[in-house]
């Protein structure tokens, strides 16, 4: 019969034990139709027993983690800001008290509280190179090692493996694209519900720039969402105008940034902002550089690595009048939901060092057929004047390191 992991459970170091009595060094092994007798692996044992500890440890690291972090957190007090709650690390967090002065809080706390800063720090991110790279060392060991084990119990040819990881790549995809499916369907049903308290309260907060809008937008929908609104409002009127740095304005369609994308923008440009009615010649443009953050997020953002890795071999014809479009519309922590939508690429090239580069291309209109509160909010204020509208071009680089992990 088949090894069956109920029948032999771990014991507190993970070994694996023998419930119901039998042979230790044994197990029934099913092998391309037919059982065969295999003895077991003391290595796989040692190897699992390894595995289990280290991610028992992690588990026990991570609550500890997560209890500093807290214990950090209610020292901030009213300096904790929601990008501290939500992204700070516990690093980050201490820098902070002692940037704001109240390290002598931080220590007085934790004796009060029998525990030492210095204690708990270094069990948290202390750990020396050298013994970061040990561990490193061991683990990759472990996993060749069961690798190399596991090849040898169930002698899996490498075309049947492949074959293997073909299959389940069809079937995680399949699984994605229905669950996209109900979500799509759904998502009328909701919008219909929250549309009557979403839409208007999103109005109130995009209608008029402000601090306190500014600070919510960017806590609900990220720096680029609060951003791209903050634009909106008119660069003169920006509440921060840093955003645009490593940014250059576009005089006009045919700026020496954009000289090559002149037509295709200008009729872009017209035909996105048709439904408000404005002047394709008054409509202003950013072009974001190569070394801007925005254009560095991009390259980190999953609907862009996938349509890198989903399109190797139209980039690899190294065409650069090939153009195309994809959605960059994930909720990754990368904050392009709300600020840019279906982009389309342009200019795509690979340079003799092996470097990809590109321009994505878009612009703030909101589509009126669009359901969702904010898209619905955004054509409301845009169609009373109260934003702005403009298109926006990201030079985009990505190194050819990068692109050796998305095509390996």
């Amino acid at each position: 019969m088949a090894w069956n992991e109920q029948e032999h459970p771990r014991d507190n170091e993970g070994k694996f034990t023998f419930k119901n009595g039998g042979a230790e060094n044994s197990t029934n092994v099913i092998l391309k139709g037919r059982v065969e007798k295999n003895e077991f692996q003391n290595p796989l044992e040692k190897a699992a027993s390894i595995l289990f500890k280290k991610t028992k440890a992690d588990e026990e690291l991570k609550e500890k983690t997560a209890k500093y972090k807290k214990a950090l957190l209610d020292i901030l007090g009213k300096d904790a800001t929601p990008a501290d709650i939500l992204y700070g690390t516990t690093k980050e967090l201490e820098k902070k008290i002692k940037d704001l002065g109240i390290g002598d809080k931080l220590k007085s706390f934790y004796q009060l509280n029998s525990y030492k800063v210095e204690e708990i720090g270094n069990q948290i991110h202390g750990l020396s190179d050298t013994t970061k790279k040990n561990f490193e060392t061991a683990g990759k060991k472990v996993e060749e090692k069961v690798e190399e084990i596991g090849n040898q119990i169930h002698g899996l040819s490498d075309t049947t493996k492949k074959n293997f990881e073909t299959a389940g790549k069809k079937v995680e995809e399949k699984v994605e694209e229905k669950a996209k499916e109900a979500i799509d369907k759904i998502k009328p049903v909701l919008w219909k519900i929250a549309n009557p308290v979403l839409q208007p309260t999103t109005e109130h907060i995009i209608d008029t720039p402000g601090n306190g809008k500014y600070n919510f937008l960017k806590f609900a929908g990220g720096l680029d969402t609060a951003s791209f609104i903050d634009l909106a409002h008119g660069e003169e009127n920006m509440i921060k105008p840093d955003y645009l740095k490593d940014t250059i304005k576009l005089k006009n369609y045919d700026d020496p940034a954009v000289e090559s994308l002149g037509d295709y923008l200008k009729g872009k440009v017209k035909e996105q902002f048709k439904e408000y009615g404005f002047n394709p010649e008054t409509i202003p443009g950013y072009f974001f550089k190569s070394e801007s953050v925005q254009s560095r997020r991009i390259i980190e953002n999953p609907c862009f690595r996938k349509f890198i890795k989903n399109n190797k071999n139209e980039i690899l014809k190294n065409n650069p009048e090939l153009s195309m479009s994809f959605n960059l519309n994930s909720h990754d922590g990368f904050n392009w939901k709300t600020s840019l939508g279906k982009v389309d690429v342009k200019n795509m090239y690979l340079d003799k060092e092996g470097n990809l580069h590109l321009k994505i291309c878009d612009t703030n209109d909101y589509n009126k057929n669009n359901i969702d509160p904010f898209n619905k909010a955004g054509y409301n204020q845009m169609k009373k004047g109260n934003l702005k509208p403009f298109f926006s071009v990201f030079d985009v680089k990505v190194p050819k390191e990068e692109l050796d992990l998305l095509w390996e």
